[in-house]
């Protein structure tokens, strides 16, 4: 097996490329929001927004490599997180499952939604077959 400058196999070198693809689609078809973006959106204090994450209330991810932590908007209704959120992240919180990686099944077409939607394009209007997808794929890790 060969593998690139930076050590890495060409299927792995490849399949790190498709994430960051897809991350970086994801962001410009919903848009992102950084932590300061963030708290004046919600008039929080400097910080607060990644206490939130933390908390599981908000979900927040990095770009492999990368120091800075963003918000994807899709999570927001107004100046409001939709409810769904923390149910989610409460889910793959119990599967193990990185924010970074529940941020790429959102954005990715399950079979439990038919195959034919992202839970993503289902957030706002209907949450609970997107958290029902996750209980199975997030656990299964079968996205």
């Amino acid at each position: 097996m060969t593998t690139d400058a930076e050590g890495l196999s060409p299927r792995i070198a490849r399949a790190l490329r498709d994430e960051e693809e897809a991350l970086g689609s994801l962001e410009r078809e919903c848009g992102r929001l950084d932590a300061a973006q963030v708290e004046a959106l919600f008039g929080l204090r400097p910080g607060q927004a990644e206490e939130l994450c933390g908390a599981g209330q908000l979900l927040a991810y990095r770009h492999r490599g990368a120091q800075t932590r963003w918000y994807p908007a899709f999570q927001f209704d107004g100046p409001r997180v939709l409810a769904v959120v923390a149910h989610l992240l409460e889910v793959a919180r119990a599967a193990g499952v990185a924010h970074e990686d529940v941020v790429l099944w959102l954005g990715s077409r399950t079979a439990m939604l038919s195959g034919t939607v992202r839970p993503v394009d289902l957030l706002r209007t209907d949450p609970q077959s997107v958290l029902a997808a996750a209980r199975y794929d997030l656990a299964e890790r079968a996205w």
